[in-house]
């Protein structure tokens, strides 16, 4: 039974190959960028005061949340129809899919980003009783704007292929940012 599960022939070795590729491709990004993460979390842990790494975390948390609650996850539509479209040869179809998912992600983007920068300094003393949140809210509402595009770009990426095209912005990205604490 084993045997059977390891051995391939024919086209199934060129898919076993490529998935471990990608497989690969993401195994060692996700490495790299949680070794990067570990340091930029040591450099803040030990250059903030406790209380100014919680604001860190306030933010980073507020954020994700209304991503996860507010976000469209185009990249779910894109995974169900983009491969069928693109099959059958189906250009104004995948154009519609594309400038779709697209149009969505800059709404959400825009209205969460949008929605932050305008109501940050009330959420700011609202819920955390601290006005001094509300600049990093605003400032990181531009990244919120950015972020909404990752479940579009990703899934397209994925889908190509192109793994190593979504591991290296990520791990410059994070790099960077070590660059700029240190």
């Amino acid at each position: 039974m084993w045997k059977q599960l390891i051995t391939f022939k024919g086209q199934d070795r060129s898919l076993w190959k490529r998935l471990t590729k990608n497989f690969s491709i993401s195994l060692g990004g996700s490495v790299a960028l949680m070794a990067i993460r570990l340091l930029q979390t040591v450099i803040l842990t030990k250059s903030l005061a406790i209380a100014d790494y919680g604001k860190v975390l306030i933010i980073i948390n507020l954020f994700t949340f209304l991503d996860t609650f507010l976000g469209v996850r185009v990249n779910d539509v894109i995974y169900k129809f983009y491969p069928q479209f693109k099959q059958n040869k189906d250009a104004g179809a995948l154009r519609g899919l594309l400038v779709l998912c697209l149009g969505l992600s800059l709404v959400v983007g825009l209205a969460i980003a949008g929605g932050m920068f305008i109501l940050s300094p009330w959420i700011a003393n609202r819920f955390y009783d601290d006005a001094n949140l509300a600049l990093p809210f605003r400032i990181y509402a531009g990244a919120a704007l950015i972020i909404a595009f990752s479940g579009f770009s990703t899934s397209i990426l994925r889908l190509n292929d192109s793994f190593i095209a979504i591991v290296i912005p990520q791990v410059c990205g994070a790099a960077l940012t070590l660059a700029i604490l240190t």
